[in-house]
């Protein structure tokens, strides 16, 4: 289970790395990361009222495109770390989004009432949550809450590749190239240490999806990217 200590931490970190967080994912997904969320997006059937919840939702990347994407809808993003809302809070408005909505919150203590989303989304934000499995197991319970009967979950997140050369490759440049990324454009270490080490320990997608169906929901489509480093998963709620 995850300490207040470990919460406390890992918050003081991604507050840390804010500043520089956008331009960091940028250079290390060799400019792909707008495009996977992108992807992520498409898989939203748009109607007029929903209502979207990004959880995880950092500097604000996938709730912003959401909210343009989606102008009849309302997308709220939730996070806490309170420095990455304050650039998510002055990017949504500079884009002058009425539909958006920004809070402080944690995952596993969703602010809002049961059945309240059509859809919860995450982007590479999911692994974070895998800190603890009893604190992920709590996480999706509160996502199975939150979401209307037939609602869907969607997870854009970094996977493990099937084949052992390409999870090699990416394992090495996770644990080596990651980190030094972080030092020459950021002058930081830690908060991309971290990160390497999250990506090599994160579930392939098999694991991923065993665990979301023992936590009542029920795969739709996965669909591997960069040569399966990074998975697009659509899951739909079901009975627990």
């Amino acid at each position: 289970m995850m300490t207040t200590a470990d919460s406390l931490w890992m918050r003081r970190m991604f507050d840390s790395a804010s500043k520089k967080y956008i331009i960091i994912n940028t250079l290390m997904t060799f400019g792909r990361d707008g495009a996977w969320r992108r992807r992520a997006v498409d898989a939203v059937v748009p109607k007029d009222g929903m209502k979207i919840l990004d959880i995880c939702t950092g500097t604000g990347d996938l709730a912003l495109m959401a909210a343009r994407r989606f102008p009849k809808g309302s997308v709220y993003g939730l996070d806490y770390s309170p420095e990455m809302l304050n650039i998510a809070r002055e990017r949504a408005g500079s884009m002058k989004l009425g539909n958006l909505v920004f809070a402080e919150g944690d995952s596993a203590r969703l602010p809002f009432e049961s059945g309240s989303f059509d859809y919860v989304t995450v982007s590479f934000g999911f692994r974070n949550l895998s800190y603890s499995l009893d604190i992920l197991l709590g996480v999706l319970k509160e996502i199975h809450r939150a979401l209307k009967d037939e609602g869907r979950f969607i997870i854009i997140e970094t996977s493990q590749p099937a084949f052992v050369f390409f999870r090699g490759l990416f394992h090495f440049y996770a644990l080596r190239i990651v980190p030094l990324a972080g030092i020459l454009f950021a002058r930081q270490k830690e908060p991309y240490s971290y990160l390497g080490r999250s990506m090599v320990k994160f579930y392939g997608k098999n694991e991923l999806v065993g665990l979301l169906e023992r936590s009542g929901f029920k795969e739709e489509r996965s669909v591997p990217l960069m040569f399966g480093a990074v998975l697009l998963s659509v899951f739909k709620r079901a009975g627990l």
